[in-house]
């Protein structure tokens, strides 16, 4: 059997405070990494659980840009790229 592909969800896109993650794959309880257009890795953001399958993440404090979410299981990773304005 062919494994179910997870989708995820991150609005608003653009955004400013808060960041939505909305899919099946965060209630595998993934690692989620925030990372900036280099691939670096960035520490600084509070994942708050809303529901099995949703989440939301504090990136106020984070400088405008463009930063990629990467949410991994052991059997799938998924990169989404938003904006913060």
């Amino acid at each position: 059997n062919p494994q179910q592909l997870q989708e995820l969800t991150v609005f608003p896109n653009p955004a400013t405070t808060q960041l939505y993650l909305q899919g099946d794959i965060l209630a595998e309880q993934p690692e989620l990494l925030l990372l900036d257009v280099n691939g670096r890795v960035l520490s600084n953001f509070n994942i708050q659980g809303l529901a099995a399958d949703r989440r939301a993440i504090d990136i106020n404090a984070l400088p405008a840009g463009i930063y990629i979410l990467r949410v991994q299981t052991d059997r799938q990773l998924i990169e989404r790229q938003f904006i913060k304005q």
